[in-house]
């Protein structure tokens, strides 16, 4: 199973929209929302809200087999579900599933799990952050160093374990306004605030 992270801009005034699009494709009542799930191979999503200055951004978190299918999947279901969904897209995100020139497949960069890590056991969260332009490759290298056998593997591990976490991955994603990172970890409850405190 591969997770994939990535970010979609919320548009100004949209964010009541997003929370009411999130509730209508989470209730399981919703047969269409939960057979496009099934088509698709989406084992389980996961919608976070990152608040910033100039704008909110909603980071969808996937656990799936084929990243890919499942944005064929639903760019091009032909129920009416499919449809409402793709438009509520475009209404809330300017996301148009059906050009794929507008929204680029995010990249994996890395992927880390503890050995006790078990599949929705722990808490999750995500953040995301722009890239300077100038310091993609840098922050590739960087990430690089903390995946097996990179030069900081052994103490990223162990600031994990310090911290709680139980697993985490980075993406890498191109937008309009550049490259951003996207981060997602699962750990105890009070992993996050903590390993985003002492980072700050």
């Amino acid at each position: 199973m591969q997770t994939i992270a990535f970010a979609a801009p919320v548009l100004p005034g949209q964010m009541a929209a997003l929370r009411k699009l999130t509730d209508w494709i989470a209730d399981e009542r919703n047969v269409d929302a939960v057979n496009i799930r099934c088509q698709a191979g989406l084992d389980r999503e996961q919608i976070f809200v990152q608040s910033m200055p100039e704008k909110d951004i909603a980071i969808i978190v996937w656990d799936t087999r084929d990243a890919a299918k499942v944005f064929t999947t639903f760019a091009f279901d032909e129920s009416d579900f499919g449809s409402v969904f793709r438009r509520r897209l475009h209404e809330i995100h300017g996301i148009d599933l059906n050009n794929s020139s507008n929204f680029p497949e995010p990249t994996i960069l890395s992927e880390w799990q503890s050995a006790v890590w078990a599949f929705d056991r722990y808490e999750p969260s995500a953040f995301c952050f722009p890239i300077a332009g100038d310091k993609k490759d840098s922050f590739r290298r960087f990430i690089a160093t903390m995946t097996p056998g990179g030069r900081n593997f052994d103490k990223y591990t162990s600031m994990c374990r310090n911290f709680g976490i139980e697993r985490q991955v980075f993406c890498e994603q191109p937008t309009p306004d550049g490259e951003i990172a996207v981060m997602y970890g699962e750990g105890r409850p009070d992993w996050f605030p903590n390993a985003f405190q002492a980072m700050a």
